[in-house]
């Protein structure tokens, strides 16, 4: 998420969490598949429920 322009490190950035939590699920796991689909599961409930 940008504000006026620049990157923002919160929580409220969706896509960061995302990409932080399927990168640790690979990190620990290293299946490809289930990194992609952790990222986008953790992205659509954060979505949802915001």
């Amino acid at each position: 998420m940008t504000w006026q322009g620049h990157f923002t490190l919160s929580p409220s950035n969706f896509k960061l969490v995302a990409g932080a939590s399927a990168a640790l699920f690979y990190l620990f796991t290293r299946r490809m598949v289930g990194m992609i689909a952790v990222g986008m599961a953790v992205y659509t409930a954060l979505r949802l429920l915001a």
